[in-house]
């Protein structure tokens, strides 16, 4: 008897009570083929967004769980086709990005260089609007200079900078809240904005 029937075909299986102890293994992968072939391939499709890959693998999880023989039983069956499954995508996917990665060690290398390339750039651009926030704020006021330095640079809290100054916290507010929206304003101008 052919025990790999389609999924859609009615099951030439027997059922009822003392199924199990009529059946041998080999039935068994058979049953367990008609019922769950269709449903792993669509888990493993899902995993790996490639359907004929998902068919190989779907094909070697039951030639895996044949491997198995006498363990399988109808109860343990499900559990060991979708671990069986899980292991094969995890593996499947390691070899590809080994592969990829053997084949394409340039792109690798030039992925990191431009990330690095990124971040001295950045360090680079963050140095220019510093250096320009640093000519800006000789520009401010004296009064509006030093609070904006003591907030921003000193990172003291606006209290803080009222109580040292002898101003009312509104006051010293105010001054930020002018040099910080002249500051923008400038560093847009600056970077082109």
């Amino acid at each position: 008897m052919n025990v790999f029937v389609k999924p859609n075909e009615p099951s030439p299986f027997p059922s009822g009570e003392g199924l199990e102890e009529r059946l041998s293994a080999y039935d068994i992968i058979g049953k367990c083929y008609c019922e769950y072939h269709q449903s792993i391939k669509c888990y493993i499709t899902c995993k790996l967004r490639n359907a004929d890959v998902a068919e190989d693998l779907t094909q070697d999880v039951f030639l895996h769980l044949m491997e198995c023989g006498q363990m399988v039983r109808m109860q343990t069956a499900r559990n060991m086709l979708y671990t069986i499954a899980r292991n094969l995508v995890i593996d499947y996917l390691r070899r590809y990005y080994c592969r990829c990665a053997q084949q394409h060690p340039i792109d690798a290398t030039m992925l990191e260089n431009k990330a690095t390339t990124i971040n001295v750039e950045s360090l680079v651009s963050a140095a220019d609007i510093a250096r320009h926030e640093q000519a800006r704020m000789q520009l401010l006021p004296p009064q509006r200079r030093k609070i904006y330095n003591m907030v921003r640079f000193e990172e003291k809290k606006i209290p803080e900078v009222a109580k040292e100054l002898s101003l009312s916290v509104r006051t010293v507010e105010n001054h930020l809240a002018i040099g910080r929206r002249e500051m923008r304003e400038y560093i847009r101008k600056c970077i082109g904005a």
